[in-house]
């Protein structure tokens, strides 16, 4: 009787120890290359398929993905539900940036998306070629088992010049203020900037000691590859470069990071490389150090 209630006890503390934890994932499915036969969508299906059976996540950003990829990745994802707008149109197909989530795990509470460039925040895509704008997916999740509720916001932010950048970067901060106010918040996304660009130094900066975002690389307590270029140009060593990062406020603690540099021989998961974290949620938030920064966006 006495080990039975041991076992109860056991199995209660490890319930609750991972009930305020989050495994999550950033992931850019790739570019489609008319010119590489082997690193085709057919061939690096498999490979996603084992990856994800194998990591297991709660939630997943996703970028570059088109309806066809949407179709496939829902077929080897049957534990999963996926966001995008309820809005699409044509122009939309090549560029849904979805956000799966664990259908037993989460209820959707709220969901929209926008649109930003060097021009400002738009509900409405105006604009055509991924060249010209960022695209944003957001969601407010409620875990059904623990109650936490928090916003993802899914981002892809195509290849631009820097001072257009610096602008969406700041209209898009403004943006989750807007949407998420003292919420937690969860930002995964391919942003195609480095550590050391002014982009970056936007995205990260420390306009409030709890609400502003951090890149959970810099907060890990362990990781592995947590440096490690994501974008690997499918082996083309001269065009490796940072691109991917999951960013989160104050709500969480980072206890692991790794960019997954995930291959079967010669075909690649994709030309940019997952990054998963584990996240717990903090009963007492952390307070971020350092000096406060003015609002990015205040000139904007």
């Amino acid at each position: 009787m006495r080990y039975c209630l041991y076992i109860f006890l056991f199995a209660v503390v490890i319930s609750c120890s991972r009930s305020g934890q989050l495994d999550v994932i950033t992931f850019n499915s790739g570019s489609s290359i008319v010119s590489d036969s082997v690193n085709t969508w057919e061939n690096r299906l498999p490979i996603i398929q084992q990856y994800f059976k194998n990591q297991n996540p709660d939630i997943i950003g996703m970028q570059q993905v088109n309806i066809k990829r949407l179709r496939s990745l829902s077929t080897i994802l049957p534990a999963y539900s996926y966001i995008i707008s309820q809005d699409i149109d044509e122009a939309d197909a090549d560029q849904l940036n979805p956000i799966f989530y664990k259908t037993d795990k989460f209820r959707v509470l709220s969901k929209s998306r926008f649109y930003i460039s060097g021009e400002g925040v738009i509900t409405q895509k105006d604009l055509v070629t991924c060249n010209q704008i960022h695209l944003i997916n957001w969601t407010k999740l409620e875990n059904i088992e623990s109650g936490h509720i928090f916003f993802v916001f899914n981002v892809h932010f195509c290849k631009n010049n820097e001072d257009e950048d610096i602008i969406s970067s700041a209209l898009f901060l403004k943006r989750i203020r807007e949407l998420a106010g003292n919420a937690p918040v969860i930002v995964t996304g391919s942003f195609h900037m480095n550590e050391a660009s002014r982009t970056y130094r936007i995205m990260r900066s420390n306009w409030d000691r709890f609400l502003s975002i951090e890149n959970s690389s810099e907060l890990a307590k362990s990781g592995k590859n947590r440096i490690y270029p994501t974008y690997n140009a499918y082996g083309k060593e001269e065009f490796h470069a940072m691109s991917d990062y999951i960013f989160v406020n104050s709500y969480f603690d980072v206890r692991r990071i790794e960019t997954h540099r995930v291959k079967n021989q010669n075909v690649y998961i994709s030309d940019y490389y997952p990054v998963s974290v584990n996240l717990k949620f903090l009963f007492n938030r952390r307070m971020r150090q350092g000096n406060i920064t003015e609002l990015p966006w205040r000139n904007q």
